[in-house]
């Protein structure tokens, strides 16, 4: 019962972050979920919600959406997809803290740094990231993580950014969903769990709106990077303890 009421706040601070910023919904709460939920619950309340925010801001942003990348990195997913899908059916708790720690800290440490990628590179970068993207997709529902990373590198706008991240996201979990769905491995119970779970999004989307004016987004989006880098960073330490113990 206490895990369901901390997954609830997690999953309602992280659509007002989402809403707030346009930071990525799952890279901000799959850090914490990870101490309350099983894998395969964090997987199927990673995708459900993350494909109901995507869908919403693909299709109201749908004009500034960059279509060929999106498509190209969608593509190099359906590879990456059965991959993260095996290690799903198989993969521990504390080998998910560990998976989602690290996979959060790659991602945050460069952002913070200010990286950038060669300009050279941007095509197979692009497909790589969606192939890696398909394998997070399919372990934890991260499609966006390694996406966001690749586009922060080539310094996009964040109004090309957004849309590009939420049309690719809306493709590859509706796809990673049926694969589970279809494959066995996520059933009813899990999916029963990740709808219990919505009004708390939704409620932290309405709750940013209300405040959106009131708030200094550029202190308030750096907050979020530590808060997200340090919760990655708890993840990792605590699934590492709990392997070797």
């Amino acid at each position: 019962m206490i895990t369901n009421i901390l997954a609830v706040l997690v999953i309602f601070i992280s659509g007002f972050i989402n809403a707030l910023t346009g930071f990525g919904f799952i890279i901000v709460a799959a850090p914490f979920l990870v101490h309350f939920l099983l894998p395969k619950q964090v997987a199927a309340t990673a995708l459900v919600l993350g494909l109901i925010i995507s869908v919403t801001i693909a299709y109201r942003e749908r004009t500034t959406i960059n279509v060929r990348v999106t498509l190209s990195m969608a593509a190099a997913a359906l590879f990456g997809i059965p991959l993260g899908a095996a290690v799903l059916s198989r993969v521990s708790q504390a080998s998910l803290k560990v998976l989602v720690g690290v996979t959060v800290i790659v991602v945050m440490l460069p952002m913070l740094r200010g990286f950038r990628l060669p300009l050279a590179g941007e095509k197979p970068l692009s497909l790589l990231s969606g192939f890696l993207s398909g394998v997070l997709s399919g372990v934890c529902g991260m499609s966006g993580a390694v996406a966001a990373l690749f586009f922060t590198g080539y310094a996009w706008e964040p109004s090309r950014v957004r849309p590009t991240i939420a049309g690719f996201n809306a493709i590859a979990t509706f796809v990673t969903l049926t694969w589970l769905t279809l494959s066995g491995t996520v059933g009813w119970a899990e999916y029963r769990l990740a709808l219990l779970f919505l009004p708390a999004a939704l409620l932290g989307l309405l709750a940013s709106n209300l405040l959106r004016l009131k708030v200094d987004h550029r202190h308030f989006r750096l907050l979020t990077f530590l808060l997200v880098f340090v919760a990655g960073m708890l993840a990792l330490i605590s699934g590492l303890i709990e392997t070797v113990r």
